[in-house]
């Protein structure tokens, strides 16, 4: 069973896809999407990459070929939790 994973728009980056058209023909094709998550993988920096949309189909590129639109990795929401709340919790 195939994992379904939840895009979350935070990190807008470029990459590079190598492939070939219906000819045969190699061509260098520059996509837009959301990098998800870091692993290094046998010694490779790795970003899990989503186009954007519903299909929930992502894929694993080396970090060499992704720029990051905003330029920094950011993990932040703007959610804030209330400090109040952790001290005033019945205990």
């Amino acid at each position: 069973m195939s994992e379904v994973r939840i895009l979350t728009k935070r990190n807008p980056c470029r990459y590079m896809i190598e492939s070939y058209d219906n000819m045969g023909h190699f061509c260098i094709e520059e996509r837009r999407g959301y990098a998800q998550e870091r692993k290094k993988v046998d010694g490779v920096d790795m970003m899990f990459i989503m186009d954007g949309g519903d299909s929930g189909m992502g894929r694993w590129v080396p970090a060499s070929k992704v720029e990051i639109t905003k330029g920094k990795w950011t993990n932040k929401t703007n959610k804030v939790i209330s400090k109040k709340s952790f001290w005033r919790r019945a205990k």
